[in-house]
C-alpha cells in the first residue's frame, strides 16, 4: 500500500471526501475502513471499491459528523497492514 496517497484532509461541508489508494498485493487483499475505529460500510453516504490495483474511499458530501481519523486495512492470508489519516471538516452542515 502506498500511505502516500492516504494524507491527512481538511475539506468543506458539502464538499468530497475522497481516498484513492494504489495497492499491490498477492492473494487480492480485502479493505476495511474504519472512521475513529468504527467500521465504515458502503451505503447511502459512503462508497468503497477494491479492485487488483486499488482501494478507493469516497463520500461525495461531508458533513461536520464526518471528522476524524479514516483507517484503511488491509488483509489476506499472508498478512495484513493499515495506514491512516486525519479528516477535518469545516463548516455548518
Amino acid at each position: 500500500m502506498d500511505t502516500a496517497f492516504l494524507q491527512d484532509l481538511v475539506v468543506k461541508a458539502g464538499q468530497r471526501i475522497a481516498f484513492n489508494v494504489p495497492i499491490e498485493a498477492a492473494p487480492r487483499p480485502k479493505a476495511a475502513w474504519s472512521i475513529d475505529g468504527t467500521p465504515v460500510k458502503a451505503g447511502k453516504r459512503a462508497d468503497m471499491q477494491t479492485t487488483n490495483t486499488q482501494t478507493s474511499f469516497e463520500i461525495p458530501f461531508a458533513v461536520r459528523a464526518d471528522s476524524g481519523r479514516y483507517k484503511l486495512t488491509l488483509t489476506n492470508e499472508l498478512g495484513e497492514c493499515s495506514a491512516s489519516a486525519l479528516v477535518t471538516v469545516l463548516g455548518k452542515m
